[in-house]
């Protein structure tokens, strides 16, 4: 075990929190300039593990909490242990910590000064004892060393070495257990002396008690004179009292009997009441029921379906208005439709007889148009030719120009050919778009108005009605659950509140702390989850008594009847643990496993019907009849008490009659009055039991219900999908066929426009073509003259065509003309009618069949379908509507019985309670002569309980004595009564007691001779002990001497090599003149008596001296007083360090061991103690250098702002240190 770490806070410089932490478990050096707070630091740790700061006073505590700047209101000093080995062993109730360490904390403040062991509160004396069994004694001064003590054991006298070994042994408590067996034996003494004079008292207190025995037996005669007359006047006077009270009971008795036919006929009032309160009650909640559950929900059907009826008129109303106007907009479209289709078909006509002539005038203007443009070619050719013939002058100026123009007409021609090859490939091109398009138009037309689509569509809408069908029907179906949900909830409620107002009337009849038991176990049940075998409920829930034997089992059964049934302990035993954690009561349980019936009861013979087993009489479920016969089996049911208790006695049972009134086995009789009227706890019990089972009824039927809700819900869910599905589904075929009408309507536009792109190719075609033969034409004739010779003018027949072509010109040019005009009219009369046709019929015609279309067959069969559905909806609902009036109407005819019943039941009530009130005054006259009777009687009694007191006052006398005045008179027994009193009277101040207090004198005289001789030997034995602890001192100090001795050699010998050393014990007797005597003491101890042994250390020894030689172990040796400083404090370290081998301790602190030491001596103890620090820890501090050389760990004290800290350093730093603040370290 050694010091792990050290935590001061608020100790003297240590204001902050100072972790010293991972000392070495061998030689640690703490180091630091003077007034650092080095001598503080072991303060610390002394101030924790010494006895230097016990009993501190206000100011030694204040001077120890810090008082620099700022509120320090407490110091503390915790030291952390390290036990690997565990030789600490703590105190009881202390937890062990991890790591195998021991917190020891102290903490001081004005008003505190407490111990704490592993954060746990702990005495001063656990601490210590705690060290103790570690090896480590507060007792002992040299385990931790301060400053000053070297310096004080240096200059120390013989007699305090003494006293130094007397501390090492441990004489304190030596001499503590001296003084207490000293003072035991004053104790003794004085016990004796005050014994001796008791006793002297006590013989003269037994001389007076001889003469008080005396008188007391003359005044005893006397009294016992008295006490006969007295017990005869009160026997008499107490039969005379007797007599009047059996009078009185039966002038009562009779008055009574005359009163019981009024009893039995108010009983039967009562009962009657009772039963019509009850009927009215059920009628009030029945009423309540009906009339807020039931009549309202039948008012909200009813409303509820008149609405949906007007709604559903209304709608059925609205869709027969659309159909009509539908009906007759229709109409109105198709004769419009038929107007425009005639007027259509009238200009298709005049298009149709046009066209012909349309075609045949716009062939005929092509025609002229190529034509002239031929012949104005041709012209333009022989002109150019006559032009240019002009310029040549030779044929090969011609024929160039010839070849130049064929060549030019050659290009042209070819690119005439691949324009007209083109215009092929166009025409073919269009050919097939049309070809596509035709089959697009009619796919799209099949889509659209195509059988296949308006059967999708009639078979969704009708798919669509049948659902919309479903879902109404659906919804009803909701509606009548939900109102079935709420007269349940209303049921419920009732039921709940019938439930609490039970429990309520059973816990009434039982303690606060049954009550909650009982209700925490059905809690706990439910917490827990138990299953339904385990907890069966309180036994008298269990049972079924007739009501004859009714009031025999409530009176046998007890609180019995609240003991809960289960099925094995073991369920009982974890509901208790339940109970007990939450505080939840105390019930008695019958665990079904555990219960043990006697299996030998035998019941009486019923020879003449004059008893039966009670349970007989009780019905049960035969799981429970352990329990049952455990609380009733031993009981029968008698004719009358008497009978019952003769029962009891021979068959060991117990017995009861129906009145309740029991016997038991033992003898005892138990009865009294019942209260007729008060429901027992079985009615109770069982009102309670069916109002749970309703409960449950209920919650299980209302689960049930609302499961239905839920898988209603789930259904219309369903059906609303299903509904919105096909919806969706009719709306995308829809929105596809208005798709699929605008692309059959761009696909004709484009087909339109393919049309005219055909038309204008054919045209252009036919162009291409008149080029190509004029410019064949035009190359056929340039060969020819290419052929004849040259001429610079045209040749005759070439100005005869010339002349030709200009009057053929001016022909086709009138003609054209003609046809052009012809042509502009019937143009534009075809405009006008395609105008007609394209800008208004045929828009108006679309417009029309899409309206048709959108609105025509299938919608109105929807409009149809749908109405024809809300007629049988409207059927439906009328029949509930009628349904509902039937039950609305029935609802309100029980409403008025209920009510009527209630008014007779009211009045029966009334007439019952007049009745009753009427029997109350009869029998209240009844009631005052019986209280007058009662008073008498409740006198009478009192008198004669007086007098029986009185009798039993006079205490048991004997009969003789007795017979002896019985033929006096009471007047002549009151005349010797009074001389007695006064006889007795002039016997003043006799001791009553004093036979008892002679006898008890004479024990008390015994007693102190018994104790005189107890102190005798006492005090014996006391100084037997005292003279042992003496002898046991010296022993010790002789055995301690001896180790120190021998250890103080061999340490001096270590530091002083060249030396030698011994310790000499110094007794009273000796007279040396020579101290190097070395056979001064002989402490062998073998030849001494015991009479020298018995004497204390004082008496034998007078000091320890110290003889030592520095230079030679065989020169002359000097004693302690006649060396130099340096060598007195090198055997002061020496006498320290064999002390502490003598009892080697865990750790040891030297606060500047080596301050007074020379060099050579300061190098041995760093070796020694380097040595010694294998098997133990030291914590040392000093100004030099030489122990840092062979130490393990280096701490620095720093002092900053009037404020102490400490630092781990390492050697080169502590040495440099020391180095730098004491320049004399070295020398």
């Amino acid at each position: 075990m050694y010091i792990r770490r050290v935590v001061i806070k608020g100790f003297k410089t240590y204001r902050n929190e100072t972790i010293i932490d991972n000392f070495s478990p061998h030689h640690n050096i703490v180091i630091g300039s003077n007034g650092s707070g080095k001598s503080n630091f072991f303060a610390a740790i002394r101030f924790v593990l010494s006895n230097d700061y016990a009993n501190l006073k206000r100011e030694e505590r204040q001077g120890l909490i810090h008082q620099g700047s700022g509120s320090v209101m407490s110091a503390s000093v915790e030291i952390v242990f390290h036990d690997p080995n565990h030789r600490i062993i703590l105190p009881s109730g202390i937890p062990p910590r991890e790591n195998d360490e021991v917190f020891v904390r102290r903490t001081v403040g004005l008003k505190k000064d407490d111990y704490q062991l592993n954060d746990r509160n702990v005495t001063k004396s656990d601490v210590v004892r705690m060290l103790e069994s570690a090896g480590f004694s507060m007792s002992n001064p040299y385990n931790i060393v301060p400053q000053g003590r070297i310096v004080a054991l240096t200059n120390a006298k013989d007699r305090e070495r003494l006293h130094l070994l007397e501390e090492v042994v441990g004489a304190k408590s030596f001499e503590i257990k001296l003084r207490a067996s000293l003072k035991n034996m004053d104790e003794t003494e004085k016990k004796r002396a005050q014994i001796a004079q008791e006793m002297e008292e006590l013989v003269g207190k037994l001389k007076e008690m001889e003469e008080e025995q005396k008188e007391l037996e003359r005044y005893n005669s006397l009294e016992r004179n008295r006490k006969v007359f007295q017990f005869t006047l009160y026997d008499r006077e107490l039969n005379d009292v007797i007599n009047q009270i059996e009078r009185l009971d039966g002038d009562y008795n009779a008055t009574v009997h005359s009163s019981g036919d009024y009893i039995k006929d108010l009983d039967q009032r009562e009962e009657m009441i009772s039963q019509v309160s009850k009927e009215l009650q059920q009628l009030e909640s029945s009423l309540k029921i009906k009339e807020s559950t039931e009549l309202q929900q039948s008012k909200d059907k009813n409303s509820e379906l008149s609405t949906e009826l007007a709604n559903l008129n209304v709608k059925i109303t609205d869709l027969e208005s659309q159909i009509q106007l539908h009906d007759e907009q229709g109409r109105v479209d198709e004769t419009n439709l038929r107007i425009i289709n005639e007027a259509v078909q009238e200009n298709q006509k005049q298009l149709a007889k046009v066209e012909p002539r349309f075609q045949e005038l716009s062939k005929e203007e092509t025609r002229f148009k190529l034509k002239l443009a031929e012949l104005q070619e041709r012209e333009r050719d022989l002109l150019l030719k006559k032009g240019k013939y002009a310029d040549f002058r030779t044929k090969e100026e011609r024929d160039s120009w010839i070849q130049q123009e064929i060549n030019d007409l050659e290009i042209k021609l070819g690119n005439l050919k691949e324009v007209k090859q083109q215009m092929e490939f166009e025409r073919s091109e269009l050919r097939n778009k049309l070809a596509t398009i035709d089959e697009q138009v009619d796919e799209l037309t099949d889509s659209i108005q195509g059988p296949g689509a308006l059967a999708e569509l009639n078979d969704l809408e009708s798919e669509l009605n049948s659902t919309k069908h479903l879902y109404g029907q659906k919804i009803d179906e909701r509606k009548e659950l939900w109102r079935t949900e709420q007269r349940l909830q209303s049921l419920l409620e009732a039921t709940t509140n019938d439930v609490k107002r039970s429990e309520g009337e059973v816990t009434e009849t039982m303690s606060r702390d049954l009550a909650n038991g009982i209700k925490s176990v059905k809690e706990i049940a439910e917490k827990l989850k138990l299953p339904d075998g385990c907890v069966f409920g309180t036994l008298g829930e269990l049972i079924k008594v007739n009501d004859k034997y009714k009031k025999c089992a409530e009176v046998v059964g007890g609180n019995s009847l609240f003991h809960i049934v289960v099925d094995t302990d073991e369920t009982a035993s974890l509901i208790i643990q339940e109970l007990y954690r939450m505080k939840g009561g105390r019930v008695t349980f019958l665990p079904l496993n555990r219960v043990y019936n006697d299996p030998n009861i035998t019941y009486p013979p019923n020879e003449q019907a004059s008893c039966t087993p009670l349970i007989k009489k009780i019905r049960y479920d035969s799981r429970f009849e352990k329990a049952v016969k455990q609380v009733f089996g031993k009981t029968v049911v008698a004719r009358d008490l008497s009978t019952g208790a003769r029962l009891a006695k021979r068959f060991k049972l117990n017995a009861i009659t129906l009145d309740g009134d029991r016997a038991d086995k033992k003898g005892a009789l138990t009865g009294g009055y019942h209260d007729q009227h008060k429901k027992t706890r079985l009615d109770l019990l069982k009102k309670l039991k069916d109002s749970r089972s309703q409960y449950k009824s209920l919650v299980s039927e209302l689960e049930l219900m609302r499961q239905k809700i839920q898988d209603i819900d789930a259904s219309i869910d369903t059906v609303n999908g299903t509904t919105r599905s096909l919806s969706n589904k009719k709306e995308t075929i829809l929105t596809n066929m208005d798709s699929w009408r605008s692309k059959l309507n761009n696909k004709k536009t484009e087909k339109i426009f393919l049309e005219e792109s055909m038309q204008a190719l054919i045209v252009k075609a036919e162009k291409t073509e008149t080029n190509v033969r004029i410019s064949e034409e035009k190359i056929s004739t340039y060969l020819e003259e290419l052929s004849q010779d040259f001429d610079n003018e045209l040749s005759r027949a070439k100005q005869e065509e010339l002349e030709n072509l200009k009057s053929s010109i001016s022909d086709t040019q009138n003609k054209l003309y003609m046809t052009s005009e012809a042509l502009e009219g019937l143009t534009n009369n075809i405009d006008a009618l395609n105008a007609t046709l394209n800008s208004k019929l045929i828009p108006q015609q679309k417009e029309l069949k899409a309206k048709l279309t959108e609105t025509g067959d299938s919608f109105i069969a929807g409009l149809k379908s749908e109405v024809q559905s809300m007629l049988i909806a409207k059927t439906t609902l009328d029949d509930q509507f009628v349904i509902s009036n039937e039950e609305l109407n029935g609802i309100q005819e029980e409403i008025r019985n209920m009510t009527e019943k209630k008014k007779a039941s009211e009045k029966s009530l009334e007439k019952a309670n007049n009745q009753q009130a009427s029997l109350l005054k009869k029998l209240e006259s009844f009631q005052k002569d019986a209280e007058k009777f009662m008073v008498k009687k409740t006198t009478l009694a009192a008198r004669r309980e007086e007098l029986q007191q009185k009798i039993r006052e006079v205490g048991l006398l004997a009969e003789d004595a007795l017979n002896s005045f019985n033929n006096l008179s009471s007047g002549e027994l009151l005349q010797r009564l009074t001389s007695v009193n006064e006889d007795i009277s002039g016997l003043s101040n006799v001791n009553k007691r004093a036979f008892e207090n002679f006898k008890k004198f004479g024990e008390k005289r015994t007693e102190l001779e018994e104790r005189a001789r107890e102190l005798d030997e006492s005090k014996s034995s006391i100084q037997n002990l005292i003279t042992r602890l003496k002898r046991q001192k010296v022993n010790a100090v002789d055995s301690t001497f001896n180790k120190v001795s021998e250890n103080f050699s061999t340490v001096f010998e270590k530091l002083v090599p060249r030396g030698t050393a011994k310790l000499i014990i110094h007794r009273n007797t000796d007279h040396r003149e020579d101290p190097n005597d070395e056979d001064d003491v002989d402490m062998s101890g073998d030849d001494e008596n015991d009479e020298s042994r018995s004497k204390s250390v004082e008496e034998m020894y007078s000091g320890v001296s110290i003889s030592v030689s520095f230079n030679s172990k065989k020169n002359e040796q000097q004693h302690v007083e006649q060396l130099s400083g340096g060598q007195k404090t090198v055997c002061a370290v020496a006498l320290i360090l064999a002390i502490q081998m003598v009892e080697p301790a865990p750790f040891y602190l030297f606060d500047e061991i080596d301050a007074a030491l020379d060099k050579q001596y300061r190098t041995a103890v760093a070796s020694t103690i380097k040595e010694l620090s294998e098997n133990a820890q030291f914590i040392c501090t000093t100004f030099r250098s030489d122990m840092l050389e062979v130490a393990d760990k280096f701490y620095r004290v720093k002092y900053e702002n009037k404020i102490s800290t400490v630092i781990e350093v390492d050697r080169r730093g502590a040495i440099q240190f020391i180095r730098g603040s004491n320049k004399f370290a070295e020398m």
